[in-house]
């Protein structure tokens, strides 16, 4: 870890950092070590903290030992020349599995939200044994879409929707490097993302993910390495077509009904490819974790978790 990580962890006072066999991880935890455990992935380049305290405050109080985490290459956890050693969504799985043994957890009900989903998703085909289950949210199997967005390749003829046009104008900017921007621009650009992924038929708290921004800024080494993560989503389509089936845990499904991203549509067909999946459905919700539906996704999570 460099000089000034430590100091930004213990400036912080939150959170840690373990080392695994292959990198760094920063992590929090909530709860009691005894309880069991609920692992939180987060979506692409984003980190840990934005799994919000609150949110995850809640998960504790249901009786479970919750931990967030950054991902490789954003906030306080290990980069990676992506040059030298591209990776993909298989590795960053790997990554998840190395944190629970660093920490000698031996299993885990697994908690993704889009990207995070995905890993979830190979965590659970490729090491069963690791997990108890998964609650999968705003994500899906099939990121074929995204990939031809992303490469500005045609839309047409492919089974899931599309995302909205607007959401496609700003995956275009932000998964393109564009070195006339700078990185306050950059960061602009991030917060724009978003207020459009928040959905339209609910309120956008800009104060709190302006606030959110600012944390991330002095947490990341690198605007840079955040497009490592849509390199490795690209490079791993096909790992994830080829879960379909293949997952054997039971699996919870959420489907935000304006989810700008991954609309209607995804979520069904992701829970009706998994034996003992369960779609849930949240209506006006987007594909950010807005806390006007903390509630009844904590319900589901509760009541689903606690059959297992």
């Amino acid at each position: 870890m460099f000089w000034w990580q430590r100091c930004l962890v213990k400036w912080a006072g939150k959170g840690q950092i373990i080392n695994t066999s292959s990198m760094e991880i920063w992590y929090e935890s909530f709860g009691k070590r005894e309880d069991p455990c609920l692992l939180l992935i987060m979506g692409g380049g984003c980190q840990g903290i934005l799994w919000p305290d609150l949110f995850c405050e809640k998960l504790a109080s249901l009786g479970f030992f919750v931990l967030r985490y950054d991902n490789r290459d954003v906030g306080l956890s290990s980069y990676f020349d992506y040059e030298k050693k591209p990776y993909n969504l298989m590795d960053m799985a790997q990554d998840a599995v190395d944190f629970l043994d660093a920490l000698r957890i031996s299993k885990a009900h697994v908690l993704g939200t889009s990207m995070g989903g995905a890993i979830a998703q190979l965590m659970a085909v490729h090491f069963p044994e690791k997990v108890h289950s998964l609650s999968l949210i705003a994500t899906t199997c099939d990121f074929r879409n995204i990939a031809n967005a992303i490469l500005e390749e045609p839309l047409t003829n492919l089974p899931r929707p599309s995302p909205s046009k607007e959401c496609l104008q700003w995956i275009s900017l932000f998964s393109q490097q564009h070195p006339h921007l700078t990185w306050i621009q950059k960061i602009r650009t991030q917060l724009d993302g978003w207020k459009i992924l928040n959905g339209p038929e609910v309120p956008f708290d800009s104060k709190y993910y302006s606030k959110m921004m600012l944390k991330t800024i002095w947490r990341q080494r690198s605007y840079n390495a955040l497009l490592n993560h849509v390199s490795a989503l690209l490079s791993s389509v096909d790992l994830l077509l080829h879960t379909q089936g293949k997952i054997q845990v039971p699996t919870l499904v959420f489907q935000g009904e304006k989810d700008p991203i991954f609309p209607l549509g995804h979520g069904e067909f992701l829970s009706q490819t998994i034996p003992l999946g369960e779609l849930c459905l949240i209506d006006k919700m987007g594909h950010n974790l807005n806390a006007c539906f903390y509630e009844p996704i904590l319900g589901r999570i509760s009541s689903f978790l606690g059959k297992q």
